[in-house]
């Protein structure tokens, strides 16, 4: 996921949009936001914007190795 596209979702996110299950584990998998996990078959919750996501958003380029959530 590239970052313009990243800074795009997480907006959405921020707005308090819903966004599709594809988007969100890219998100995850990226290290941009943080998710509640449920059983098999259930969707993701999303629940935050990590700290490297909020560097996105505010327009920092991403640090390969700043995935804390």
């Amino acid at each position: 996921m590239d970052v313009d596209q990243a800074k795009l979702l997480l907006r959405i996110f921020a707005d308090g949009k819903k966004l599709d299950t594809i988007a969100i584990r890219e998100l995850y998998l990226s290290g941009y936001i943080g998710i509640e996990l449920h059983s098999a078959g259930k969707e993701p919750i999303p629940t935050a914007i990590t700290e490297n996501g909020k560097r996105v958003l505010e327009g920092q380029k991403p640090s390969l190795f700043a995935f804390v959530m």
